[in-house]
């Protein structure tokens, strides 16, 4: 630490002398004083900054409610020229009617929990543009490549409803 600080002094041109040591000691004491109080001002706004993530999102970020809410019946059909089908029925609050088949993945059907795990990965509403709604679907209930018939309806939960074909 001496040699650092003596070196230090060199290159300001301040020399450690025998003569000059109460000018040494009081650089020394100056240089103390500066890396301390630098080293507390950085404190000081590291603790702000975290004060500032820990207080929560902004007041204009909303949550935004799952898809399982906001879709109050979803049906889907998509037909392959080979006579595979993928077909999708959900309607919300009767899991009775829930339907998932896939004869493009294994297994073809899932439970009605695992259809309800795959609404809520969907990040639609009613003003989701037609070719994101239809990647988000083909991503979610797997499937792709060439198809026939994509048809899909969307009733949202304020009764509006979407047609999307393709």
């Amino acid at each position: 630490m001496d040699m650092v600080l003596s070196v230090y002094l060199d290159i300001l041109g301040i020399s450690n002398k025998k003569g000059d040591t109460g000018m040494y000691r009081s650089m020394i004491f100056i240089i103390m004083l500066g890396v301390l109080f630098g080293c507390q001002q950085q404190e000081q706004e590291n603790d702000s900054t975290r004060n500032q993530a820990n207080q929560g999102p902004p007041a204009s970020i909303q949550k935004v409610p799952d898809s399982t809410q906001l879709i109050q019946e979803l049906t889907l059909q998509v037909v392959y020229q080979n006579g595979e089908e993928v077909r999708v029925h959900y309607v919300q609050g009767e899991e009775e009617q829930w339907m998932y088949h896939n004869d493009l993945a294994e297994p073809s059907t899932i439970e009605d929990e695992e259809l309800y795990d795959k609404l809520n990965q969907l990040t639609i509403d009613k003003g989701t543009f037609t070719e994101e709604v239809i990647q988000q679907m083909r991503y979610v209930f797997e499937f792709g490549g060439v198809y026939d018939v994509l048809d899909l309806e969307i009733t949202f939960d304020d009764g509006t409803t979407r047609q999307y074909e393709s």
